[in-house]
C-alpha cells in the first residue's frame, strides 16, 4: 500500500510573543490507515523548548518524533505524529514553554501509514547561510517507493530581509509560511518526495537570506507505508491424534464436519491463504456448541 497525501492544515503563524497556536479548522479524511504529521517551529533571541500538540485541539495528542531541533541559539523546530485521529473538520494546536517572536505550526495528513510504527527514526541538520542563499539538506535512508517527509527552517537574526525557502530536489512543497505572517525574519517549508533508492536527500533552497548570519535547520523521516498483505481462510480438516504432526490420520476430509465424544482429542488444521507479507499476526481460534449463539475463544497452552 502506498502512502498518500491527503490535506494540509491552513497556514498559522504569529509574529509577536506567543507560547501557543491554533489553527483554522481544516477536514481529515475517515480513512483507518490516516496519520497526522505535525511541524512546530519557533524562534527568537533565544530558543525555547516545545510542550506538545494537538488533533483535535481538545485532547488529541500527538506523539513526538525524536527530540527538539535546536536551530542555533535563537530557534526550534519539531515533528509530531498521530495515528487514526478523529476524522472530519477539526482545528489543531501546538505550544512551547517561553513567549517567542517567530512561530508558526502546520500539519499534513496521509492515508496508507502503518498505524502500529507510523514514522521512521528522524535525521536532522543544521547549517549556515553564506551569500545569502544556499540550500538546507539531509540524507534519508530509504527503500525505493517509501514517503519521505522534511520540515526545514531558518531564521534572520537582525530581521533585515525575508528570507524564502522552495522546494528543491524534485520534492513537493506541502506547507510554506514565510513573510510578515511570521515576522518578516523567518520561513518554514514542509516537503514531501518518494524514494527511488536507498538514500533520498531531502533539500529546500533558501533565499534572501542574511549573509553569514544565518542559520537553518532540517529533519526528516520516512512515512511507513500499511502492509498490503491479505489473509483469509480457505478451510480446515480434523485429525486423529495418532502420531507425529506430519504423520498422524485424519479423521475426515477438509471442510467435513464431525462429531466427538466428550474427553476425546482430535487435532485440527486450518489452512490460511495470504497475499504479500504478513509479518507477526495475532490468529485464535474460536468454537461454540451448536445452537449457542456465541462464539468463545479456544484457549491457547
Amino acid at each position: 500500500m502506498a502512502v498518500t497525501y491527503d490535506n494540509v492544515s491552513p497556514d498559522t503563524g504569529s509574529g509577536s510573543g506567543a507560547t501557543q497556536l491554533t489553527t483554522g479548522s481544516w477536514t481529515v479524511a475517515a480513512s483507518p490507515d490516516i496519520c497526522v504529521i505535525g511541524i512546530i517551529a519557533t524562534g527568537d533571541v533565544s530558543g525555547s523548548a516545545h510542550d506538545g500538540m494537538d488533533h483535535p485541539t481538545a485532547g488529541g495528542a500527538l506523539t513526538q518524533i525524536g527530540t527538539d531541533l535546536s536551530v542555533g541559539s535563537h530557534a526550534t523546530v519539531s515533528a509530531w505524529r498521530r495515528v487514526a485521529p478523529t476524522s472530519g473538520s477539526n482545528t489543531s494546536h501546538g505550544s512551547w514553554t517561553s513567549s517567542q517572536g517567530e512561530n508558526c505550526i502546520g500539519l499534513v495528513s496521509y492515508t496508507g501509514v502503518d498505524q502500529t510504527t507510523p514514522v521512521g527514526t528522524p535525521v536532522t541538520a543544521t547549517g549556515n547561510i553564506s551569500g545569502g542563499t544556499g540550500t538546507a539538506t539531509v540524507n534519508v535512508t530509504t527503500v525505493s517507493g517509501d514517503m519521505v517527509f522534511a520540515a526545514a527552517w531558518v531564521h534572520n537574526v537582525s530581521g533585515a530581509t525575508n528570507p524564502t525557502m522552495t522546494p528543491a530536489g524534485g520534492s513537493t512543497g506541502r506547507y510554506e509560511m514565510e513573510g510578515a505572517t511570521i515576522g518578516g525574519f523567518a520561513a518554514m517549508q514542509c516537503i514531501e518526495l518518494v524514494a527511488s533508492g536507498t538514500t533520498t536527500a531531502m533539500s529546500v533552497d533558501i533565499a534572501s537570506a542574511e549573509n553569514g548570519t544565518n542559520t537553518w535547520g532540517i529533519i526528516a523521516f520516512v512515512i511507513n507505508a500499511a502492509s498490503s498483505a491479505t489473509s483469509d481462510q480457505e478451510g480446515a480438516r480434523f485429525g486423529i491424534d495418532d502420531g507425529a504432526e506430519a504423520a498422524h490420520s485424519w479423521e475426515a476430509a477438509q471442510d467435513t464436519n464431525i462429531t466427538v465424544a466428550a474427553g476425546e482429542t482430535r487435532l485440527v488444521n486450518i489452512i490460511v491463504n495470504a497475499t504479500g507479507t504478513l509479518g507477526a499476526k495475532a490468529f485464535k481460534l474460536q468454537y461454540r456448541k451448536v445452537g449457542d449463539p456465541d462464539w468463545r475463544d479456544m484457549p491457547v497452552q
